[in-house]
């Protein structure tokens, strides 16, 4: 009897010890595993300031180009107005010469 409660004593401290071992190994993963999280969430928050920042400076030129196309197409109706002067004044130069060459 006082055997196989030895044998119970050490089946019992060996199965002990093989949890201690067990709980401490699943300890040190918990503890990587959290210390991964806590980088990659700080990625997470670097990467978010990042792309504010990207944004604030982007927001400025996206308006500027918006900007640009309105003034290249206010250019470019001047342009079409002024190529109208330009035939009508050609027009009536040309009716002046041939009254010029009609008189002389």
């Amino acid at each position: 009897m006082r055997e196989m409660e030895a044998k119970a004593k050490e089946e019992l401290a060996r199965q002990t010890q093989a949890f201690a071992h067990r709980e401490t190994s699943l300890t040190q993963e918990l503890s990587c595993l959290l210390q991964a999280e806590k980088n990659l969430k700080k990625r997470i928050f670097d990467k978010c300031q990042e792309y504010t920042q990207l944004e604030s400076k982007v927001l400025p030129l996206r308006t500027r180009v918006v900007e640009l196309k309105e003034e290249a197409e206010a250019t470019k109706a001047k342009m079409v107005k002024l190529e109208e002067m330009i035939v009508s004044q050609e027009v009536q130069l040309g009716k002046v010469e041939g009254e010029l060459a009609e008189k002389t």
